[in-house]
């Protein structure tokens, strides 16, 4: 666990080297709590990276992390699935695979059932294809070319 917190007069940056999985050792580590102020709204950026958490309960790991958010904080997340490609997918996980990398892609279902277990109101444009996702919901694109979902939600 390495953290660093640099402090100037336009803000402080920090970063933390630790395991997402560990949401308690994240949210108590020095970074975190010097750097955010979690009586306030925040957001949580997990971009790609909660299919490759496959040690963890899930649900209960992304429900500690919103827990600890003032309401009207703000969860955007990216998430694999096999529902637009699959064989595109499954190629890409034996990839990461052979390295030894496991993951768990989910389906719209799984990623609205994740939310509303870790108490996260899906905004509009809802859970749609990365490459059709625009708050305003007006893109034209073939959501069979995508391999991920996108969503963004307010906890509270």
């Amino acid at each position: 666990l390495a953290e660093q917190g640099p402090t100037g007069s336009e803000g402080t940056v920090s970063y933390l080297v630790a395991d997402i999985g560990d949401p308690d050792t994240v949210l108590r580590s020095l970074a975190v709590r010097e750097t955010i102020d979690l009586t306030r709204p925040a957001a949580v950026l997990l971009g790609a990276v909660i299919p490759y958490i496959t040690s963890v309960d899930v649900p209960n790991m992304l429900k500690r992390y919103t827990g600890a958010l003032a309401p009207g904080s703000i969860l955007v997340l990216s998430h694999g699935t096999y529902d637009f490609d699959r064989p595109k997918v499954r190629r890409m996980q034996e990839v990461y695979e052979s390295f030894g990398i496991p993951s768990h892609m989910r389906g719209e279902h799984e990623l609205r059932a994740l939310m509303d277990h870790a108490g996260v109101t899906v905004l509009p444009p809802g859970i749609v294809a990365t490459n059709q996702w625009r708050p305003d919901g007006a893109v034209e694109a073939d959501a069979s070319e995508a391999c991920m979902y996108g969503l963004w939600g307010r906890t509270g």
